[in-house]
């Protein structure tokens, strides 16, 4: 590595680790002058909205994808889920159509139907009624 002024002259160890921790120091310092002139923009962004009867800056509140990475807990705090869907068949019907002559064949399709069955039922009930005696 050559010397920051131009020259072609190599640096010895001692000032290379020199130059970088001047270097580090700098860039530490400019970073905390960054930080600093965005927030004093921000409080005059905040007060030019304030002047001009602006609605304020919401507030931002975290997006999740935080807790997206980690893992659930399967505590007691958590309600089940819905579960599994329960569609379930008790009755086949297989229908028998007149083909129309000139008709191909072209295979079996299954149909699901929901029906609501109401009935009524009658039954009798036997309250065993106790006597005191």
């Amino acid at each position: 590595m050559t010397s920051p002024g131009g020259s072609a002259k190599p640096l010895s160890q001692k000032a290379l680790r020199l130059l970088v921790s001047d270097l580090a120091g700098k860039i530490d310092r400019l970073e905390h002058e960054v930080e600093q002139l965005r927030l004093d923009n921000q409080v005059l962004k905040d007060e030019i909205a304030r002047l001009k009867n602006l609605p304020p800056r919401p507030s931002f509140k975290p997006s999740g994808m935080e807790k997206a990475t980690q893992p659930r807990s399967t505590g007691p705090g958590r309600r089940p889920g819905r579960g599994t869907k329960r569609d379930r068949v008790t009755r086949e019907v297989t229908l028998q159509v007149e083909v129309p002559p000139g008709s191909r064949f072209k295979g079996y399709k299954t149909l699901v139907r929901r029906d609501l069955i109401l009935a009524a039922e009658g039954f009798c009930r036997n309250s065993g009624a106790e006597t005191a005696g």
